[in-house]
């Protein structure tokens, strides 16, 4: 029976997945071995990931929205108003890069393989190696 890997594979899912993993890490935390700074991290990560993800949201719909504004000068007959680029608000600290891949797993999923830093990278990994 072929292996079904519960992490998903397309950046929303993860998403989702990250905040929904951070937000009950902290409950698990004592009982699965990790650190109260591996779950400030994750927490950081976590943060940091959903305001970048946000940011680039707001940021390819500012995009549509000046290219269609462009369209319209250039070949239309009625221009509306001129697109609002919207500010992204304070950034979270920048936190460590590769959030959601690591070179190792969880430590309690194998107590053989040395660890990363962040509990977020640790996971990622194991789900990518197939």
């Amino acid at each position: 029976m072929p292996k079904a890997y519960f992490l998903p594979t397309n950046e929303p899912g993860k998403r989702a997945w990250l905040n929904n993993f951070a937000g009950k890490m902290p409950t698990y935390a004592a009982i699965v071995g990790v650190t109260p700074a591996e779950v400030t991290q994750l927490t950081a990560d976590n943060l940091f990931f959903n305001y970048v993800c946000d940011a680039h949201s707001q940021h390819t719909k500012t995009t549509r929205d000046w290219t269609a504004y462009k369209h319209q000068a250039a070949h239309g007959d009625n221009l509306s108003d001129i697109p609002v680029t919207p500010t992204p608000g304070t950034p979270p600290p920048t936190v460590p890069p590769n959030i959601l891949a690591a070179p190792a797993p969880w430590p309690c999923a194998s107590r053989t393989i040395p660890t990363a830093p962040t509990p977020s990278r640790r996971i990622w990994a194991s789900s990518a190696r197939k």
